[in-house]
């Protein structure tokens, strides 16, 4: 499994604290990856930026290629279209959670939000999210 952070096209160790990886189905710990740190974070962040102008330039299928290679063992499901939605979702989470963390923290939404955030992520991009 590989658990290095990809920050500037390089594959780093993180060297913030150690995150648990849980079997899904015993909850058993089966790993222990080091997070990014704050200095690791914002250097994705500055190397995302630099790095934007040419991905928006790329042609859809070019960036589908490269979303796939990047976040394969993350960006799973029925097809190719399901596979990216996943990975663009992925990164558009961890946006938000940097953005939250930057700010002071996150709070919790409340069950009608996330209930309206479901339903129009399954309306986009046509399947499920639990």
């Amino acid at each position: 499994m590989n658990t290095q952070l990809l920050i500037g096209g390089r594959l780093v160790t993180g060297e913030g604290a150690a995150e648990a990886v849980l079997d899904a189905a015993s909850g058993a710990q089966i790993a222990s990856i080091p997070a990014a740190s704050i200095a690791q974070v914002e250097q994705a962040v500055q190397a995302a930026e630099a790095a934007f102008p040419g991905w928006a330039g790329t042609a859809p299928r070019e960036r589908a290629a490269a979303l796939l290679r990047n976040h394969g063992a993350v960006a799973v499901g029925r097809d190719l279209e399901e596979a990216i939605a996943a990975a663009e979702l992925t990164e558009r989470i961890a946006r938000v959670h940097l953005l939250a963390a930057t700010l002071g923290g996150a709070r919790e939404l409340a069950p009608d939000v996330v209930a309206r955030e479901r339903a129009m992520y399954r309306m986009t991009h046509g399947f499920r999210v639990e």
